[in-house]
């Protein structure tokens, strides 16, 4: 099933699917009118979430696309366009930018009001001709005159409303003939043909509705289908008759995508993904989508639904999932989304059964299932990306990475190798080898290149680089408990080379280490036991004959080295036993 057609059957499943022609959007106030078309107040439809003031979500009607022309929308807008309030961009301060910026308010007003005065002119609703009233007598400057909700400026959006309808919460835009009105509305100028999604024959979109939430998009929203070349066009159709998608269609598809990314989302890097669940048998219930969230890490980490707890341990702990979870014929839908110029790019597209798409992150957590660990059992992605940008800063995220990266989980092949990278150069960088880090690493070896990479200390292990990650864990251990912290440990100062050329440094390494357990033997004997021990038992499996030293270590050595080190690391700083504690005497 395409796209389009997925979301079609979503808009359609929908008990409180919004009327047509109208679009969800942020409202901050209400100018209240009387019925001569005077402004009686400014009613203030935010609330307040202790830290900041949140507009209302609400139906109007469909938003205009706009570029760089005035275009104003029916029956709401801007302060800018329904009052004529400056609207200048953010951190834009300068009296030149103030200027600029209402010289451009009192344009976009001026278009607001012949737009309305030409749409309104033979209306008959007691609404509609207070508006009617309101854009043919305000003046930009009778703001001053009133009082506006602090925070509130040409940049908000404004409604209209009755002061007769304040008490019942209705506005001008929900009245009879004002729906009316915009769905007849430029029915004159459409082509009617077949619709490539339906099949079926009905008036085609000239221009698909903007949608907007896309992470790293204009706030005014971009398209996914639309034709702004000639070079796109063919055989004479110009905009949407090149792809003929019916007004019905495009209402439906752009409709759900908005509600979704304003429900339904997680950004990974620049990629904005969003996921929904469906069923044949007409289930609805949220534990699957529940289920789904919480796994793309859009879910609070503290979660109070027991039966969603039992859902995603069963998942990690690669048990049967409890039957209440998916009903018939459940799937699972998840749209990668990304901003290229003025259109949105469709990184991944993936629709599964929900089974099968849990089997695919079950494979995903055996790959990345390291022990100890450390925080949450299962990361979410973002927090998983985190640990390849410089700084840790999503924004520094390799391009394209988030989303090849989950697509590779979410349809069970490989992984992008410019992950693998990503995180090699970023402990090199910064030294940092967190379970975060040494996870990814494990699941990369384990799926990309088929290697056998031990969950937890594996003292058997061969592996040059994983014994030398042990052996550089030892030698470091060494060194706190004979010297205690130091501003600069050898990790700090060789980690990076050690891991790529150990032959450069190891037996210098070695060299450091006689001397630290010579001092350690003299304080706690039996701490300088064990850590002798552990060098004996990793050196022996090391090749005594050849030299255990390599020039080079593989990017695939380089890995097991992070693994190897982190589990020797961690047996370090183990809790110890009773018999442990007083050895160390």
């Amino acid at each position: 099933m395409t796209i389009i057609s997925s979301l079609v059957d979503a808009f359609d499943a929908l008990e409180d699917a919004p009327r047509e022609g109208t679009s969800i959007e942020k409202i901050a106030c209400a100018i209240v009118l009387d019925t001569d078309g005077s402004v009686v107040s400014f009613e203030d439809l935010r609330t307040f979430n202790g830290k900041t003031h949140l507009s209302r979500k609400m139906a109007v009607p469909q938003a205009v696309k706009r570029s760089n022309g005035v275009a104003p929308n029916y029956l709401w807008d801007k302060g800018a366009y329904t009052l004529g309030l400056p609207a200048p961009k953010a951190g834009e301060t300068s009296t030149a930018a103030i200027e600029k910026a209402a010289k451009l308010a009192l344009k976009q007003h001026e278009g607001f009001k012949e737009y309305h005065l030409d749409r309104l002119n033979s209306c008959s609703d007691v609404g509609l001709k207070a508006v009617l009233a309101f854009v043919g007598s305000w003046k930009p400057e009778d703001i001053e005159g009133y009082q506006l909700p602090d925070g509130i400026d040409g940049n908000a959006n404004f409604v209209f409303a009755l002061h007769s309808d304040v008490g019942c919460g209705d506005f001008v835009h929900d009245r009879a003939e004002a729906i009316d009105l915009l769905l007849s509305a430029d029915r004159e100028e459409a082509t009617v043909g077949a619709c490539l999604v339906t099949g079926k024959a009905g008036r085609i979109q000239r221009l698909h509705h903007a949608i907007k939430g896309v992470h790293g998009s204009a706030p005014s929203g971009a398209n996914i289908v639309s034709y702004n070349d000639d070079a796109y066009c063919s055989y004479g159709r110009k905009q949407g008759d090149n792809a003929p998608v019916s007004e019905d269609v495009v209402y439906k598809y752009t409709s759900m995508l908005n509600r979704l990314l304003t429900t339904n989302k997680v950004v990974l890097g620049d990629t904005t993904v969003v996921y929904w669940v469906s069923s044949e048998d007409n289930d609805h219930s949220e534990l699957p989508e529940m289920t789904l969230a919480a796994i793309l890490g859009s879910r609070d980490s503290e979660i109070e639904d027991k039966k969603l707890a039992a859902a995603l341990e069963a998942i990690r702990d690669f048990g049967e999932l409890p039957k209440n979870i998916v009903g018939t014929g459940s799937r699972v839908h998840i749209l990668g989304l990304a901003p290229n110029k003025s259109r949105l790019s469709v990184r991944f597209w993936i629709e599964d059964s929900f089974d099968d798409f849990v089997a695919n992150y079950r494979r995903y957590l055996n790959d990345m299932r390291i022990l100890p660990s450390q925080g949450p059992s299962m990361p979410p992605l973002w927090a998983l990306l985190k640990e390849t940008a410089v700084l840790g800063e999503t924004k520094n995220v390799a391009p394209n990475l988030a989303g090849n990266w989950t697509k590779s989980i979410l349809d069970g092949t490989r992984y992008p190798q410019t992950l693998f990278s990503s995180v090699l150069i970023r402990i090199r960088a910064d030294g940092a080898v967190n379970f975060r880090r040494v996870s990814i690493l494990k699941a990369l070896l384990s799926r990309n290149y088929n290697k056998e990479v031990p969950v937890g200390l594996d003292t058997t292990n061969t592996n040059k680089g994983y014994l030398l990650g042990r052996l550089f864990a030892v030698y470091e251990n060494a060194q706190e408990s004979a010297v205690g912290k130091v501003n600069s440990s050898i990790k700090d100062k060789f980690y990076s080379t050690a891991s790529s050329q150990p032959q450069r440094v190891f037996r210098s390494l070695s060299d450091g280490f006689a001397k630290h357990i010579s001092k350690i033997r003299r304080d706690r004997f039996g701490l300088a036991v064990h850590i002798e021990k552990d060098v004996s038992q990793i050196m022996e499996i090391m090749s005594p004959s050849g030299d255990p030293f390599p020039v080079r270590l593989s990017d695939e050595e380089q890995a097991m080295f992070s693994v190897g080190y982190y589990h020797q690391r961690s047996k370090n700083f183990a809790p110890k036993t009773t018999e442990n504690k007083e050895n160390d005497q």
